[in-house]
This record gives structure tokens, C-alpha cells and sequence, in this order.
């Protein structure tokens, strides 16, 4: 029972990104919070693994470039997509989209992996797709470009993201799951960094108060550090084969913590829109 709520646990925390990213693009220098965010994840994340003795094994060089691949689409692109769209959409729209990552998933396992494309797959995809179409629809009573702009920007941060898993597959086993998050959130400290860094020269730590610091603790601590810990913890005792169902919970704590945190409504269209959605990962994983 323990390991299945760390796993909860995790993905609630994970969807908690969607409401706080919103929060940071509102009052917040969003480059400069990225690089304190991915740094204090770095130091939490090695005392972590000094802590627990974890090795640094299967680490050379091709792998250190696909690993900044996988950092380039993770942890840079899915940000600045996903931050770049709840510029124009809401975080209750944003958070039931990012549950259309395990069929995003499928789709590109079948197109670069070539894996066999199913009846069940297919009427996911379907589902999904409608959910979607819902969510903009949700928009009309206001700027339609900018919600269907926005969209875009958020289901391409969910490709980046697919992408990102289906990277992981490619890379040696023996190299610790944590170890690799510690490798990814340096990477991203120094991707944005430098743009960080130009934010100061013009104004940027003076946008930060004290609610600003904890904001950006709680991202680096939680959202980058303790949200892989205890999925890896929780993931060692329970099938991978239903780790899908416990992604339920990332777009259902978005969504929810988007409606209580920034006070956002959910129109008749989101609540279609996430039934959906959440249906087409139900299918997903009964056939699993």
C-alpha cells in the first residue's frame, strides 16, 4: 500500500507544475526561476544519492550526448512549451491536456519504435483526439487563435516529453534512474543559465519576493527532486504494467489544484473534454 501512494504521492506533485508554472509566468522572471529551480533540484537530488550510496555506473561520453538530448527535450522544451502556452490557455485547460501523454506515447512508439498499432490503440487515440477538440472548443466565448495557440504550445511540451521517455529507453540500464535526473536538471541549469543570468542584469531578482523564493524551493525541491524520488521508490514494488493508471492522477491534480490555487473555473467543455481523456488511458491500460 505504501509504495502505491508514493506513486500517487509523486504524480500529484508532478501535476502541482501546471498551477505553479502559471503562478511563475504571472509574477515571476520565468529563465531566472528555471535555472534556481533546476540548480537546488541538482543539490537536493546528489545529496539524495550520496545519502543512499548510489553509484555514477554506465556514464561515457555518447551516452552524456544522449542524455543531453533527452535534458534538451525534458527539461528545456517540455518548460518553455509548456510555460510559453499557459501564457494564452488556462491551467485547468493546460493540466487535462498533459494527460494526453501516454497516447502521445503510443503514437510515437508505433511511429519510431514501429510497435504494433492495436484496435484499442487506436480508439485511444480517437478518444483522446475529441477530448482535445473539446477542451478548444472550451475557448470559444473568448480569443480562439490564442486558445488554439496555446494548445499547440502545451501538446507539443506533451511530445517533448514522449520523446523524452522513449529516449530513456535507449540508454544502459545499469545507470540509476536517479542518477539520470541529477545528469537531466544540471543539464537544464545550464540551458538556462545563461538567459537566467541576462534576466538579473535587467531587473530580474528584484521580481522576487519571499512568496517568489518559496515558490521556487517548492519547484526545485518537489517538482524536480522528491516527485522522481518517491515514483522510483514507489515503482520498485508495483507492475510496471499499471504504472499508466497512476499517471491518472498528474492531469487529475492539475486540474483540481488549478481550480482551488488560481481560482479557475471548469467549463461544461473541460469536464467533456477530461472524461476523455481520462477514458482514453483507462483504455490504455486495461489492455496492458
Amino acid at each position: 500500500m505504501k509504495n502505491h501512494l508514493y506513486l500517487i504521492f509523486a504524480m500529484v506533485i508532478v501535476g502541482s507544475s501546471v498551477p505553479v508554472g502559471k503562478l511563475v509566468i504571472l509574477d515571476l522572471p520565468v529563465y531566472l526561476t528555471l535555472s534556481i529551480r533546476f540548480i537546488v533540484g541538482s543539490v537536493f537530488l546528489y545529496i539524495f544519492i550520496k545519502y543512499k550510496g548510489i553509484k555514477f555506473e554506465g556514464i561515457s561520453i555518447s551516452n552524456l550526448v544522449l542524455i543531453g538530448v533527452q535534458a534538451l527535450l525534458g527539461a528545456v522544451l517540455f518548460n518553455y512549451f509548456l510555460l510559453e502556452g499557459l501564457k494564452s490557455i488556462s491551467a485547468v485547460s493546460s493540466g487535462i491536456l498533459i494527460g494526453t501523454l501516454p497516447v502521445v506515447l503510443l503514437v510515437l512508439s508505433v511511429i519510431i519504435l514501429k510497435e504494433r498499432f492495436t484496435l484499442s490503440k487506436g480508439l485511444a487515440v480517437i478518444v483522446a483526439t475529441i477530448g482535445v477538440v473539446l477542451i478548444n472548443l472550451s475557448g470559444v466565448e473568448g480569443d480562439v487563435s490564442a486558445t488554439i495557440k496555446g494548445s499547440l504550445l502545451v501538446l507539443l511540451a506533451v511530445i517533448c516529453e514522449a520523446l523524452f521517455l522513449l529516449i530513456r529507453k535507449k540508454l544502459p540500464m545499469q545507470i540509476s534512474s536517479l542518477v539520470l535526473s541529477l545528469i537531466i536538471s544540471v543539464y537544464g541549469f545550464l540551458f538556462f543559465v545563461p538567459f537566467g543570468i541576462f534576466e538579473v542584469f535587467h531587473g530580474g531578482l528584484r521580481r522576487i519576493d519571499t512568496t517568489g523564493y518559496l515558490l521556487i524551493a517548492y519547484y526545485g525541491v518537489f517538482i524536480t527532486a522528491i516527485a522522481y524520488i518517491l515514483w522510483f521508490k514507489g515503482i520498485k514494488s508495483v507492475d510496471g504494467a499499471y504504472a499508466s493508471v497512476y499517471t491518472a492522477f498528474m492531469p487529475l491534480s492539475a486540474v483540481l489544484l488549478s481550480s482551488v490555487i488560481l481560482k479557475e473555473s471548469m467549463t461544461i467543455m473541460h469536464i467533456a473534454g477530461f472524461t476523455l481523456v481520462m477514458s482514453a488511458m483507462l483504455v490504455l491500460s486495461i489492455k496492458r
